[in-house]
């Protein structure tokens, strides 16, 4: 998902024909070429013709002149020939900052209606107010004998993280929300987390689960 801010004062979200947006839907959103900027936790892209009409609400968040639709794309679903993620970006899902921009955004709007204008600094402190919060815990995976509801339980929610985000497992993340990731203890343990879930999946008969398990191994 990503945010897509109009000329008109509307704020839509949109989604990738993917998992990844193309370059041409990008364009296609902006029409004409976009032109791409990193900004915190987030990337702009606006077109990079300057005669498109005056985009007041990307002005007043960005504190720059802005023109025509102005998009704000989370680095996950950026094209992935860009490869343009940091090992910061990867502690986050593109839900979350889509999330932590609209509400930095909404806040935004408000104290310029209260108070007057706001400066570009101040709103990218309101980002990076919404991922403070987020704890990080280490995971050691426990040995086969040692394995109670609790760590089912545990493995339960793993898998449906990572089933969905399986580039986040590769980066050693079991799971991640607004306010917590939880990562592998030391790289080298993701097989020995892998086999024991398989290990559990394979007892309660849940034979999906574990092929997509068996394919992380490749990784």
């Amino acid at each position: 998902m990503a945010i897509k801010i109009g000329v008109d004062n509307t704020v839509k979200v949109f989604r990738p024909g993917g998992k990844h947006f193309t370059l041409q839907e990008l364009n296609d959103e902006v029409g004409g070429l976009v032109e791409p900027q990193k900004v915190g936790p987030i990337w702009l892209m606006y077109n990079e013709n300057k005669a498109e009409l005056h985009n007041e609400i990307a002005t007043l968040f960005f504190d720059t002149d802005l023109y025509g639709a102005v998009l704000v794309i989370p680095p996950q679903e950026l094209p992935a020939e860009w490869e343009a993620m940091d090992d910061a970006d990867y502690k986050y899902q593109a839900e979350d900052v889509d999330n932590g921009f609209l509400l930095s955004l909404q806040n935004v709007i408000k104290s310029h209606r209260i108070f007057g204008l706001t400066t570009k600094d101040d709103n990218l402190d309101r980002i990076k107010d919404f991922f403070q919060g987020q704890e990080e815990w280490l995971y050691t995976p426990p040995e086969a004998t040692e394995v109670d509801e609790n760590t089912i339980s545990f493995y339960q929610q793993v898998y449906d993280y990572i089933s969905k985000h399986p580039d986040m497992f590769r980066k050693n993340i079991l799971v991640s929300d607004p306010t917590l990731v939880i990562k592998l203890e030391q790289p080298g343990l993701k097989k020995k987390m892998i086999e024991s879930m398989i290990e559990y999946f394979v007892s309660v008969e849940e034979f999906e689960k574990c092929a997509f398990l068996q394919n992380e191994l490749k990784y």
